[in-house]
């Protein structure tokens, strides 16, 4: 049996990734380290697919400032009450991608 994570699990993990680098200015990028949890995560390509689609909507800059903007947000108890509008959009986006699995 295929261990899957649960749907919050996922995007969240997907979301986290872009947070603590808004100030970074080193390498690897916010949309690299997304890139890669996304593709860490334990579900159908297609699922995967989808993300980087969501992923590939968002400028670099928007990544970034997304991370400094929501430096408080947690993936292990994902709490969108203290996020940013622009924040709650991309993890809502990130949600979709796994609705029919």
């Amino acid at each position: 049996m295929k261990f899957r994570r649960p749907l919050p699990t996922t995007a969240a993990i997907a979301a986290v990734a872009v947070l603590g680098l808004g100030a970074c200015t080193s390498q690897p990028s916010a949309r690299r380290v997304t890139e890669d949890m996304i593709e860490s995560l334990d579900v159908d390509q297609t699922v995967k697919d989808c993300m980087f689609a969501v992923v590939d909507g968002y400028t670099e800059d928007e990544l970034e400032t997304m991370g400094a903007e929501n430096e408080q947000f947690n993936s292990a108890e994902p709490d969108l009450e203290n996020v940013t509008p622009e924040f709650r959009e991309f993890n809502d986006k990130l949600h979709t991608c796994d609705a029919d699995e």
